[in-house]
């Protein structure tokens, strides 16, 4: 067992430099790509300021930094002044095809796994580069999608515009389903590749990207950029020696999922055979594939073997290695397989449930379990929350029953825009004192309450002498904590607000608050946090009829206290 610090970060970087070092092949699958290669497409078309700008904004917030320890806020704090010295660099870097060295430089941190974790194969790592070198990438990213898009499959979704894993799992309910109702079987086999993103090789990227037909240039970069890719492990404070990284994506990178399904897609071309599969209104469907998730689909045993056998073969060229402890095949409409498949002499393990891109999914195509799997979940996250249920105050809320109202508030007879709510009509109701509370910590801090013969006694002697200096009671809460409702509320005559023993943390019904940083959910993002978290009685107090919520929000912001920003950041960083 290795003790000191200098001995432990020389292990890491001993295993992380061997876990990334090429240990050569790909020449035929190069070869192989070279022949279907077009003419090079050499467009050089400058990086415009309008791109950089649009990866400045779109940087993620609240990110760990790399080792320049400029952090995504710095930059975007930055302005035009700091976008326009970034816009050159990025354009230098094109213009010369390389990048600055320290645009290339990755920190790898240890994170554990389960197992002995004295070892260091029982850990992840994960990698902090710079947001400066981001930002480039970022730009790239968007040029590649477009070249890139019309060459995948439509049978991979995997980090694709519109395509999630809900389709996935929809399509192969549906075509199982479909097998059901013609009193036909659907085999299936569930691919696992061993480190799918760690293990591509560089060359054949390159050679893929090229046979693409994707422009000179872009790929000279990209290839200069991961020529000069080099990591170092952390451990607490102290970081390790360099080391150069010539196997695998870069971890963090915002191009390794579009390179790494650009790099599989020329295997599952290679490895499918068109004439197989699944036929749903002539169009044959042999596999779905979410990223490096892979399903193959088959009518029949052997198709199912063969397919098998080839996307194994094509893959091992390419340097990926099926994990055949992990790879596992299920029958819709038999619990057993017709023979056990085996590959490279291991057979692979037939199973009746496969959970599939987070769903359960069963040999008969029933619901049932993942109905209960997820019910089983909601449970547990609600007991998670058990501290937070306790925390409430216990004096009389077990005797006052509350019902969650969600209701509509329509700006006039003409408008279609909407504020959706997740509370009772108590807070537009409440008493004047409350006027500078906001939504959220009227929640927090208030709760609702029948009326008892103690308040009565208290609203009289208030009433008697127009003071809140009435005597206390001995018992509760001080009267100044009792607020009434409105005469327009309907239980004002019956019911009032009293201050929480603690506060509670608010749970938001309902859709969450949308993610800040993106442009196309911008406009319910400001709706949210302005009717969440600035006073309001009725919705012109939140945005008016002639104004876009982006604008009320622009005029609003500054009022929202200081604690409210915090509780705005802390509900954005559980997003990311």
């Amino acid at each position: 067992m290795l003790q000191s610090k200098e001995h432990i970060k020389q292990r890491w970087t001993q295993y992380c430099g061997s876990l990334y070092e090429d240990k050569g092949g790909g020449e035929e699958i190069v070869k192989e790509l070279e022949l279907i290669t077009p003419p090079y497409n050499d467009n050089t078309n400058e990086i415009l300021y309008a791109e950089v700008k649009e990866a400045i904004y779109k940087l993620k917030k609240n990110k760990s930094p790399g080792i320049d320890e400029i952090t995504a806020e710095m930059l975007q704090a930055g302005g035009e002044q700091l976008a326009q010295k970034i816009h050159e660099l990025c354009n230098r870097a094109w213009k010369e095809e390389t990048i600055p060295e320290q645009w290339g430089k990755a920190i790898l941190v240890p994170i554990p796994k389960k197992g002995d974790l004295s070892e260091c194969s029982n850990y992840r790592t994960i990698s902090l580069i710079n947001h400066m070198g981001k930002i480039l990438l970022m730009v790239l990213l968007n040029r590649l999608k477009h070249q890139l898009d019309p060459h995948l499959a439509e049978e991979q979704a995997g980090f694709r515009k519109d395509r999630s894993t809900t389709q996935q799992i929809l399509m192969l309910r549906l075509l199982a389903e479909k097998a059901k109702r013609n009193g036909k079987k659907l085999y299936n086999c569930f691919i696992d590749f061993q480190k799918a993103f760690d293990t591509i090789k560089h060359k054949i990227i390159w050679a893929v990207l090229r046979s693409y037909g994707v422009e000179n240039k872009l790929v000279i970069l990209l290839q200069q950029i991961y020529e000069k890719s080099q990591s170092a492990v952390r451990i607490g404070t102290d970081i390790g020696e360099w080391f150069q990284t010539s196997l695998g994506t870069r971890q963090g990178d915002p191009l390794s999922p579009l390179l790494f399904i650009a790099y599989l897609e020329r295997v599952m071309d290679t490895a499918m055979q068109k004439d197989n599969g699944v036929s749903v209104s002539g169009t044959l469907i042999n596999n779905l594939r979410f990223a490096d998730d892979i399903n193959i689909l088959a009518e029949d045993y052997n198709s199912l073997h063969n397919q098998i056998e080839q996307v194994t073969r094509e893959a091992a060229k390419a340097g990926l290695i099926v994990n055949i402890n992990k790879t596992k095949t299920m029958v819709f409409g038999d619990q057993k397989i017709d023979t056990e498949i085996q590959i490279t002499g291991t057979t692979i393990e037939n199973v009746e449930k496969f959970e599939y891109l987070g769903s359960m999914v069963t040999w008969d195509n029933n619901c049932s379990a993942e109905i209960k799997r997820r019910i089983n979940k909601a449970i547990g996250a609600m007991s998670n929350l058990k501290q937070i249920w306790d925390a409430m105050d216990i004096e009389s809320e077990e005797s006052c029953i509350e019902t969650e109202e969600q209701f509509l508030l329509q700006l006039d007879e003409a408008s279609t825009r909407y504020v959706y709510v997740n509370t009772r009509v108590d807070y537009q109701h409440r008493s004047a004192s409350l006027d500078d509370i906001c939504l959220y910590d009227y929640i927090r801090f208030y709760r609702k309450k029948p009326i008892d013969a103690k308040d009565r006694k208290q609203l009289e002697a208030q009433a008697a002498t127009r003071s809140v200096e009435s005597k206390e009671p001995r018992r509760g809460r001080p009267f100044y904590e009792r607020e009434m409702f409105q005469a327009g509320h309907p239980q004002a005559s019956s019911h009032i607000n009293i201050k929480r023993l603690k506060p509670v943390v608010p749970v938001l019904l309902g859709p969450p608050v949308p993610r800040r940083d993106r442009e196309d959910t911008r406009e319910r993002y400001c709706r949210s946090i302005l009717t969440l978290f600035f006073p309001w009685r009725s919705i012109q107090d939140l945005c008016g009829v002639d104004q876009t919520w982006q604008q009320a929000f622009t005029i609003r912001h500054a009022s929202i206290t200081s604690e409210s920003c915090k509780i705005i950041d802390h509900i954005q960083l559980l997003q990311e």
